[in-house]
């Protein structure tokens, strides 16, 4: 009893002392203003509020002072607007953000008691502190305090825009080495030979032929197997000391033998062992290594589909040993681990939802301070909102929305907007075919329809895909990529990508009490088989797909006891 009443002192004792320690914290802050500006003031002030929390370390301040100056707090007396809302999305911990309210009221209590209105910023308290040491001087009145809650609560102004302070670039989510030099051959350094054949080699997966012959490949997938493929040659050409200019696929592929394989393995070996890239990953290379055998030699195939092995160039001895390799390389990758921290990507489905409307309320004529902004910064943010946007009702792969073309791939039905796909426009429609319409949820359509006939054309776009780059170029795969993880970085702290999308609305939906029927509709409207959508897209842990059997027993149990 003793020791706990000696623990209530204690608490009271540091409770009564916080407005002094808090008036401190204002003067140091002040001070440190006067020789470096408002940042350096806000941050001496953070520093001495996570101080009088007992966080010492000095980084800790810093870092959520950085967050803030980002988010248009610059001042000690700008923290008096901070929001729970606010101090949420930007990571800022609500202690602190208690601590930074009694300091700053501890501040004005201070520097009011005693003194009538007129109190000038010079009259010093019982410590030789002035109202101006305490950094009131900027926000000395309510007047004042009410015309910054008036200005950023304006109708047309778009809401304090937030950021984490964290950077995409920076947020490293894998362990593998960083800043190992690039040695893949760049296209300008291709001989001339090498790049006939990968023209060649681009009209022989994307277009029809006679022949032993699969399905054909969307343009993007046969740039993807070119790019791991010039991979492989820069590979050999360090392995081998040949010159970039002078190799071809040949020297990859010389025959059909079976041992003509073994530079594609040792390059998927060194991978492994060098860069420790995923099985995934491998599987990529082989699948464009196989690629490139068909192209090279699919003409001495002398096998028929339909006839004997189901698989066409099934004669063809380096064919066999490629897809062993394709073969164990997906075994591998349907049970490895992820590669990446899941944690540091992933947002629960209320989150995205989230995420999207404070995209929305980005889409204003006037920042948070009231100055217009430029007719191309609002069709930015009106294009990041649907990009969002679209995903959160269309939950697709980011090829659909690179490639949306009003008219094409994107049409207004009556009154509905859809986005329709030949099995070309996708990447399983070999397997499914033209697809089901993909609608577009109702309430993005008034800023879809203003996007179309206002906001795109301010981007000056050079072609006519709905969404575009800054610069007016297409959207290529890595610049949505960009566009996502950095936009979900400034506004959650996480690194979101856009495939990632696919997972968290399969996750949330299997974890509610959506039948198997529904969930079959969902994996054929996004495109894959319910085997698919349990084994690949729901990143449940075991514990949380075995919670229903848990509380079932536990029910059936507590029936028997009754």
């Amino acid at each position: 009893m003793k020791e706990a009443a000696k623990r209530a002192k204690t608490t009271a004792m540091k409770a009564a002392r916080r407005p002094r320690s808090a008036a401190r914290a204002m003067a140091v802050a002040a001070t440190m203003g006067g020789e470096g500006g408002g940042g350096t003031e806000l941050r001496a002030f953070v520093a001495a509020c996570a101080n009088a929390l007992g966080r010492r370390d000095e980084d800790v301040g810093a870092r959520i002072a950085a967050t803030l100056e980002a988010n248009w707090f610059t001042t000690p007396m700008d923290l008096a607007r901070l929001s729970v809302e606010e101090a949420r999305a930007m990571a800022v911990p609500m202690k602190l953000v208690d601590e930074f309210k009694r300091a700053l009221d501890g501040a004005r209590g201070f520097a009011a008691s005693g003194a009538s209105a007129t109190t000038t910023t010079t009259e010093k308290n019982d410590e030789g502190e002035t109202a101006l040491d305490l950094g009131l001087e900027p926000l000395a009145s309510e007047t004042a305090a009410t015309t910054m809650k008036t200005m950023v609560s304006s109708s047309g102004r778009m809401a304090l825009k937030m950021r984490t302070g964290l950077s995409a670039e920076s947020t490293r989510v894998t362990s593998r080495p960083v800043g190992l030099p690039n040695y893949r051959i760049p296209l300008e350094e291709c001989g001339s030979d090498l790049k006939k054949q990968f023209k060649a080699l681009r009209k022989f997966l994307t277009v029809r032929r006679l022949g032993p012959q699969e399905c054909i490949l969307a343009g993007v997938t046969a740039e993807k197997y070119e790019d791991v493929l010039r991979g492989a040659l820069g590979w050999l050409c360090a392995e081998k000391n040949m010159k970039p200019s002078k190799v071809t696929l040949l020297d990859l592929f010389p025959s059909i033998d079976a041992e003509s394989a073994n530079g594609a393995f040792e390059y998927v070996t060194w991978l492994n062992d060098e860069r420790q890239t995923s099985a995934n990953y491998e599987l990529l290379v082989t699948r464009s290594c196989i690629a490139a055998v068909k192209f090279l030699y699919g003409n001495l195939s002398k096998a028929q589909p339909g006839e004997g092995e189901a698989k066409p160039y099934h004669d063809l001895p380096v064919m066999k040993e490629l897809r062993r390799m394709a073969k164990d390389a997906k075994a591998r990758s349907a049970k490895a681990p992820s590669v990446s921290d899941e944690r540091l990507k992933w947002l629960e489905w209320d989150e995205y939802l989230t995420l999207v409307q404070r995209l929305k309320s980005e889409c204003t004529a006037k920042n948070c301070l009231g100055q217009s902004r430029s007719a191309s910064a609002v069709a930015w943010s009106v294009q990041k909102y649907l990009i969002f946007g679209i995903l959160s009702c269309v939950p697709d792969r980011q090829r659909t929305l690179r490639e949306l073309r009003v008219g094409k791939t994107l049409f207004k039905e009556g009154d509905k907007w859809v986005i329709r796909h030949k099995e070309t426009d996708y990447k399983t429609g070999k397997d499914y075919g033209v697809r089901p319409p993909l609608v577009i949820a109702p309430h993005l359509y008034p800023t879809l329809e203003t996007f179309i006939e206002t906001h795109r054309k301010e981007l000056n776009p050079n072609h006519d895909f709905l969404f575009t780059r800054k610069n007016g170029e297409q959207f290529d795969g890595q610049g949505i990529y960009r566009l996502f993880t950095t936009t979900a970085m400034r506004l959650t702290g996480k690194r979101t990508n856009p495939h990632l999308i696919r997972d968290m609305v399969v996750t949330h939906l299997r974890g509610t009490d959506a039948s198997e029927r529904q969930l079959e509709a969902l994996a054929i409207y996004m495109g894959h088989s319910l085997q698919m959508q349990k084994s690949t897209y729901d990143r449940r842990s075991v514990e949380q797909k075995v919670a229903p059997a848990v509380d079932l027993l536990d029910s059936l149990n507590a029936k028997m006891r009754l």
